[in-house]
């Protein structure tokens, strides 16, 4: 992780939210063969049920954390299990701030499922740039400061 997203966490961690990582089987690390290969052929379902397991874990370990206002958010390979998170996990999740940047064929068809279930979202679109969103001028803290609004909107941090 690098020095602009840590930053970006403890902004995060600053308004007063929990912030958490959970790495699941699959994810780059340095866990080894099996650990990485363990979601091949079958990205979904294996980090999703870890992730709330996870979650579950640190929910019973952490009395800070309030199980019935839980974020999700996570880039790339992070953003699917947002999006699996909450499509299959609703019960544990209640914001996701989804994929970033992908194929506009997966957009439409996402933007397409989430009205026909009458869901609220919001989507933004960063054109000419990459998966990860390092072209253009102010792009990346305009994407974070999108991911903030969001967040706050939707998921107000509670009083201290």
């Amino acid at each position: 992780m690098g020095a602009a997203q840590i930053d970006f966490i403890r902004v995060v961690a600053e308004l007063g939210y929990v912030v958490v990582s959970i790495e699941s089987r699959g994810t780059p690390s340095p866990q080894g063969t099996e650990w990485r290969r363990a979601v091949f052929g079958s990205l979904g379902p294996l980090s999703t049920e870890e992730q709330e397991a996870g979650l579950k874990v640190h929910v019973k370990q952490y009395t800070v954390i309030d199980a019935d206002r839980v974020g999700i958010w996570g880039w790339s390979g992070g953003g699917s299990n947002t999006l699996n998170g909450m499509f299959l996990k609703p019960d544990s999740y209640h914001v996701g701030i989804g994929e970033t940047n992908t194929h506009i064929q997966i957009n439409e068809g996402l933007v397409d499922r989430l009205i026909s279930l009458g869901k609220p979202f919001e989507y933004m679109v960063y054109p000419n740039r990459d998966h990860g969103l390092r072209e253009g001028d102010g792009t990346v803290v305009h994407a974070r400061m999108h991911f903030l609004r969001y967040l706050i909107d939707n998921l107000p941090p509670e009083p201290r």
